[in-house]
């Protein structure tokens, strides 16, 4: 068991194995879970901050440790996640819980919990008011947004015929990458995420959907993208067939009616081949008698990283819809007068932003809210 204090705003220099956007296989990444209540704190470590000067020197200050963290609506691992923040993100916290073992910091328009084992952390958070009570909320605008699956006849039908064919119609499942992982989306909204308050023609479909929300599927993995849909490389081996990639293992485990395709972040130096890559998601999808909904990125990753043309992947991904006839979620379209363009700010060790690919709060309740559309409009639930 590893040791370090954290008494008087020292950091803790703790490896926790946090989930996180990594390109491991899947067989490797299920070894690295870990358990909160195995790390105490007792030996002191003084490690150099980053992050920009503030005015009052005495003034608590933070800045993430571990290449990936998880933000939470309450001060519990329990709770649900409100956002993602990335290593040498620098936070001014505002308020702690009971014991100080939770920092509230400002995130987007709202504020959520960081557990402090996972920052550097300057002068001593017991100066902090205890906030324990405050649980983040929901920022998204209350209108509908732009972006929205047209209702079709042809969805339903394909829908309707999937279910005649066996397949649940109870269950959706998705195929993605750090953006579709549980705690950042359906398990997000499981834990109570996504505030349905505003939205109340969308409870009967969240509740005839309920069984997916805890699911995990097998074929999101950080770093994913459409090359490696029938790579069985990245397939579990514990529930997969040998000779199955993470695709046609999802399929046929979660007996899904609809998949949803969050794909494209993960393609910016391979955007070359993404629309032979991708259509072929789409037609083993189809030919398996699964609905599939695709769903277009907030990043452009492709132009900025990979030399793409403008918005390549994403009209990529509104071709194919076309093509297919299938329904398609403009989340980039969505999320432009999002904060950030829903995506959260990332940057590099020199505190220098880098071209974020994150989602931000806002981002992944505008991702749930459009899911939890596109249901409706396919179901008519």
């Amino acid at each position: 068991m590893k040791k370090v204090n954290v008494r008087n705003g020292m950091v803790l220099a703790v490896m926790l194995a946090i989930p996180f956007m990594s390109a491991v296989p899947v067989a490797a990444r299920n070894a690295q879970r870990y358990t909160p209540a195995n790390v105490e704190y007792t030996t002191s470590l003084k490690l150099p901050m980053n992050c920009a000067p503030l005015a009052d020197p005495d003034a608590v200050q933070v800045m993430v440790d571990l290449d990936s963290v998880y933000l939470y609506r309450a001060a519990s691992w329990t709770s649900a996640v409100v956002g993602r923040a990335i290593k040498f993100d620098c936070f001014n916290p505002v308020g702690r819980n009971a014991d100080a073992a939770w920092l509230l910091v400002p995130y987007g328009k709202t504020q959520a919990w960081l557990f402090a084992g996972v920052v550097r952390i300057k002068n001593d958070r017991l100066t902090l008011p205890d906030m324990s009570q405050f649980v983040s909320r929901s920022t998204i605008p209350l209108t509908w947004p732009k972006g929205l699956p047209y209702l079709t006849w042809r969805a339903h039908s394909l829908y309707l015929a999937a279910v005649r064919a066996g397949k649940s119609p109870h269950v959706f499942t998705v195929i993605g990458d750090c953006n579709s992982e549980s705690p950042v989306y359906l398990g997000r909204f499981a834990k109570g995420g996504f505030d349905m308050t505003n939205w109340p023609t969308l409870k009967s479909t969240a509740l005839y959907f309920t069984q997916s929300f805890t699911r995990t599927s097998l074929a999101t993995h950080g770093s994913f993208n459409a090359s490696m849909a029938f790579d069985s490389t990245w397939s579990d081996p514990s529930q997969c067939n040998s000779d199955e990639g993470p695709l046609a293992c999802e399929l046929r485990v979660s007996n899904a009616s609809i998949l949803v395709i969050a794909l494209g972040t993960g393609d910016q130096h391979d955007w070359q081949n993404f629309e032979t890559n991708y259509s072929a998601i789409v037609d083993y999808t189809l030919k398996a008698g699964v609905v599939p909904v695709l769903m277009t990125k907030a990043d452009d990753l492709d132009s900025l990283e990979g030399e793409a043309p403008p918005g390549y992947i994403n009209n990529v991904i509104r071709k194919v819809g076309r093509q297919y006839g299938v329904p398609v979620i403009d989340l980039w379209l969505a999320t432009r007068n999002l904060t950030n363009n829903g995506l959260a700010q990332e940057y590099n060790s020199e505190q220098q932003l880098t071209n974020p690919f994150h989602l931000n709060e806002e981002g992944m309740d505008m991702r749930m809210l459009m899911t939890l559309y596109a249901l409706r409009v396919i179901s008519y639930r």
